[in-house]
């Protein structure tokens, strides 16, 4: 599943985001991976509309996504899942695919 507008479990989680633009990131993460945790810190300190789900406590969602690696970062825009990464990637890869995904400009 990719996140398409017809799947209710996708409809339930991009609520909490930014609904009104259907932008987004979500963090699928296990609190027992450091490198998760550095993921989130990493989201927070830029600014980045995003939340985070523990596999374990989210099972389902984790599943109907196809998450079989954490951490793996899900990039929304207008509704469609536009890219994904997969497993811990350098600061630099993240913060550039942020820039160039959502326009956004130091």
């Amino acid at each position: 599943m990719t996140g398409d507008a017809g799947n209710p479990v996708f409809f339930i989680y991009m609520f909490k985001m930014r609904l009104e633009e259907g932008d987004g990131v979500l963090l699928f993460t296990n609190e027992a991976i450091e490198e998760c945790r550095i993921y989130e810190q990493e989201l927070e300190e830029w600014g980045v509309d995003f939340r985070a789900y523990d596999v374990d406590k989210n099972w389902e969602l984790a599943e109907s996504y196809g998450i079989k690696t954490v951490p793996t970062l899900i990039l929304f825009k207008d509704w469609e899942q536009i890219d994904r990464l997969v497993g811990f990637k350098e600061q630099d890869r993240i913060f550039e695919l942020l820039k160039y995904v959502y326009n956004y400009s130091e």
